[in-house]
C-alpha cells in the first residue's frame, strides 16, 4: 500500500473513529444520568446510546478489516452495512416510529468508502428499501389520504436529499484524491531531480565530462520520440531519464574512465550495474514507472543479446531503444583514451549495421532522420 493510499484510509478512520467516540461518550453520559435519576427517559437514552455504539464500533471494525483499493472488498463492506441497517429497520429494537430517519445514514456512511460505482450500486438498492420500508409503514394509515401523501413525499425527498449528499461526498473524496496525487507526484518529481541534480557536479569531476551531454542527450531523444507520437512520450520524462543516465556513472571507479585497453569481467559487471543503480536513484513512485522501465532496459538488444535480462524485440519498449542508441552514438562521436571519434558518416554506417539485430529499424532510421534535420537546421541558422 503507498503512502498516498494509507494517508486517505487513514483520514476515513479518523472520521469514523470520532463518530463513534461521540456514540461512547452518549453511553457514559446516560449511563451517569440514569444512575443519578432511574428514570425512563434515561434508560431510554442509555439504551438508544449503546445500541448506536456497538453498531459504530462494529462499523468502524469492518471498515478498517474491508475498506482497500479493490471495488470487490467495498462492495462486501456496502452490502454488510446495508444488512445491519437492513435487520436493525425491520427488527427495530427500541420500537422507534421513526424509524425512516434512521435510513437516511446509509448513503452518507456510504460515501465514505470513496467509490462511485460501489455508491450508485448500493445506493439504488436503499432507494428501493426505502422506498417500500416508507408505504408498508403503519403510522402513514393513522392520518387522512392527502396527508399520507404528503408525509410520504417530503420523507421521499429526505431520502433523495441524503443520497445526493452522499454521492457529493464521494465526489469531493474523488476530487480530493486525485488532487493529492498529483501534488505528490509533483513533489515527488521535484525531489528527484533535486537529488540527481546535486550529484551531477560529483560525475563532473569523476568523468572529466560536462553538463552538456545531458541537454545534448535529452535534445536528440525529444527529436526521435516525435517519430512515436503513438508513445506519448513526454518531454520532462526525456529530461530526467538523460539526467538520471548521466548521474548513473556516479558509482563507476575513477580509473575506469582514463582505462585505455578493454574491460574486465569484473569491471563491465560494474559498468553493468549502472541500469540498476539508475533505476534506483529515480524510486518507486509510479510517475516514473516508464522512465525506471526504459533505462533498466535500454541495454537490452533486440536479438537477445543484451543485459540485464535478455529481452527481445516487442518486449523492449520504444524509449528504451532511444536512450540505448542515443547513448551509442554519443559514445562513438566522442574521443576516448583508446581511440578517436568518429565523424558522422562513420557513425551512421556503425548504426546502419546494427538495424535490425541491435537496435529496430525503426529506431536507427528516427536517429538518423533527426541529426540530418538539425544539421540542415544548424546550417540554415548559419547561413541567415
Amino acid at each position: 500500500m503507498s503512502f498516498l493510499t494509507r494517508e486517505l484510509k487513514v483520514r476515513g478512520d479518523h472520521i469514523l473513529l470520532g463518530l463513534t467516540s461521540l456514540m461512547t461518550l452518549g453511553v457514559i453520559f446516560s449511563l451517569v444520568l440514569y444512575v443519578f435519576t432511574r428514570s425512563d427517559t434515561s434508560l431510554s437514552m442509555l439504551i438508544g446510546f449503546a445500541f448506536c455504539s456497538l453498531f459504530h464500533w462494529a462499523f468502524y471494525c469492518l471498515h478498517r478489516q474491508f475498506n482497500k483499493n479493490t471495488s470487490l472488498l467495498q462492495h462486501i463492506t456496502a452490502g454488510t452495512i446495508f444488512l445491519l441497517f437492513f435487520f436493525v429497520t425491520l427488527y427495530n429494537p427500541l420500537n422507534y416510529i421513526e424509524m425512516w430517519v434512521y435510513l437516511l445514514y446509509f448513503p452518507i456512511i456510504l460515501g465514505l468508502l470513496e467509490n462511485e460505482k460501489v455508491f450508485r450500486v448500493w445506493g439504488a438498492l436503499f432507494l428501493v428499501f426505502y422506498s417500500l420500508f416508507l408505504l408498508m409503514d403503519p403510522t402513514l394509515y393513522m392520518n387522512l389520504v392527502v396527508e399520507n401523501m404528503m408525509m410520504i413525499v417530503s420523507r421521499f425527498l429526505f431520502g433523495l436529499g441524503s443520497l445526493v449528499f452522499g454521492y457529493l461526498m464521494v465526489k469531493h473524496l474523488t476530487l480530493v484524491k486525485k488532487l493529492t496525487i498529483n501534488d505528490t507526484e509533483i513533489q515527488s518529481k521535484e525531489h528527484v531531480v533535486y537529488v540527481l541534480n546535486t550529484l551531477v557536479p560529483i560525475v563532473e569531476t569523476k568523468t572529466q565530462t560536462s553538463r552538456s551531454e545531458i541537454d545534448q542527450s535529452s535534445q536528440l531523444m525529444k527529436k526521435m520520440a516525435a517519430h512515436f507520437p503513438e508513445e506519448r512520450i513526454e518531454d520532462w520524462e526525456v529530461e530526467l531519464l538523460a539526467l538520471a543516465h548521466y548521474v548513473s556513472r556516479v558509482q563507476w571507479p575513477d580509473y575506469l574512465f582514463e582505462k585505455g585497453d578493454k574491460l574486465t569481467s569484473y569491471e563491465f559487471k560494474i559498468v553493468q550495474e549502472h541500469c540498476l543503480l539508475g533505476a534506483k536513484l529515480l524510486g518507486n513512485f509510479q510517475a516514473f514507472e516508464r522512465i525506471r522501465t526504459a533505462f533498466l532496459n535500454h541495454h537490452e538488444r533486440i536479438d537477445g543479446s543484451g543485459y540485464p535480462y535478455g529481452l527481445k524485440e516487442r518486449d523492449i519498449s520504444v524509449l528504451a531503444q532511444i536512450l540505448g542508441i542515443v547513448e551509442t552514438f554519443l559514445a562513438m562521436t566522442k574521443p576516448r583514451v583508446y581511440r578517436d571519434e568518429f565523424s558522422l558518416e562513420e557513425a551512421f554506417s556503425e548504426i546502419e549495421e546494427m538495424s535490425g539485430e541491435i537496435f529496430s529499424a525503426d529506431i536507427v532510421a528516427a536517429l538518423v532522420t533527426s541529426i540530418t534535420d538539425e544539421k540542415i537546421e544548424h546550417k540554415d541558422r548559419n547561413i541567415s
